[in-house]
């Protein structure tokens, strides 16, 4: 990693710029990736997190999924959250 960090190091800004979208592209194409293949493991009533620090360690029940985001429902109460795939973990 170190000799790839050197080799980075002496490129010009012009290959710095390709080599930033080359970057930004596979990152967004890995998590679509992990968003497309936890939306295809929810089920309606499944029991779930949410990787958010305004509610950590709270579980959520699927009440609805749609095509980039699910509704979940906050255990034990009425309240609901539109979340999007990315952010949802399957225990």
């Amino acid at each position: 990693m170190e000799a790839l960090l050197e080799q980075i190091k002496e490129l010009s800004i012009e290959d710095l710029r390709i080599l930033n979208k080359f970057v930004i592209e596979t990152v967004n194409a890995k998590k679509d990736i992990e968003s497309f293949q936890v939306g295809t493991k929810l089920k309606v009533g499944m029991t779930v997190k949410v990787n958010s620090s305004k509610v950590a360690d709270k579980e959520f029940i699927v009440q609805k999924i749609n095509r980039k985001k699910a509704i979940l429902r906050l255990k034990d109460t009425f309240t609901d959250y539109d979340v999007p795939f990315s952010i949802i973990i399957i225990e």
